[in-house]
C-alpha cells in the first residue's frame, strides 16, 4: 500500500469524528418558564420618586427548586411601576406561591450599591411579608402595594445625601494645592 493511499484512508477515517465534535451544540443553561409580572408600590400613598428594589421570594420547597434555583426581582420606576425580572429584563416569574420584599436605600453611583432602609427594614423579611401572589400559567398584575413609613422612620421628601462635617472638611483631599495657596 503506498503512503499516499494511507494518508487518504486515515483522513476519511478521521473526517467522521472532526465533523461531529466540530457540530456539537453548546448546551443552554437551564430556564424555567416565566411569566411577566407587573404592578406599583406606593409609599404612605404617593409615588417614591425614586428606586426601591423589590424581592420576589418563592414560599413553597418545591417553588424554591434548589437543583434549578431562580432569583426574581425588581426596581421600582420614580412612579412605582415595576416589572419583574429573572432570567433576562422583564422576562417575569416562574410559577409558583411568592412574597415580596421591599428596600428603599440609598444608592451609591461610586460603588454602585445601595445602603441603609428608609422603610427601617419594616418590609425586608420574607417571613414576616404579607404581600403575597400567586404565578400560574400566565402573565400577571400585582398591587398596589402601600407601604407605610414606620414611626420614627424617615420621611422621603427630606432625605439627601449626608453633608460633610467640619473634621470631614478638614480632611478632604486636595486636588489644586497651588490654588489654595494663592500662586
Amino acid at each position: 500500500m503506498s503512503l499516499k493511499l494511507l494518508s487518504r484512508l486515515i483522513v476519511l477515517m478521521l473526517a467522521p469524528t472532526f465533523l461531529i465534535v466540530g457540530c456539537k451544540a453548546e448546551a443552554k443553561p437551564f430556564r424555567k418558564k416565566t411569566f411577566k409580572v407587573t404592578g406599583k408600590v406606593t409609599v404612605d400613598g404617593k409615588e417614591p420618586g425614586e428606586p426601591i428594589q423589590i424581592g420576589c421570594t418563592a414560599t413553597s420547597e418545591e417553588d424554591k427548586d434548589p437543583k434549578h434555583a431562580s432569583l426574581s426581582q425588581a426596581t421600582c420606576n420614580p412612579d412605582g411601576t415595576f416589572s419583574f425580572t429573572t432570567y433576562v429584563v422583564g422576562d417575569g416569574v416562574p410559577n409558583g406561591d411568592y412574597v415580596l420584599t421591599f428596600v428603599w436605600g440609598q444608592f451609591s453611583a461610586m460603588s454602585r450599591t445601595y445602603s441603609g432602609d428608609k422603610l427601617k427594614n419594616a418590609y425586608k423579611d420574607p417571613k414576616k411579608s404579607e404581600f403575597k401572589f400567586t404565578v400560574k400559567d400566565q402573565p400577571l398584575e400585582v398591587g398596589p402595594f402601600d407601604l407605610k413609613i414606620p414611626a420614627g422612620g424617615a420621611d422621603p421628601t427630606t432625605l439627601t445625601q449626608p453633608s460633610l462635617s467640619a473634621s470631614d472638611e478638614e480632611n478632604k483631599p486636595v486636588v489644586n494645592r497651588q490654588s489654595e495657596r494663592g500662586f
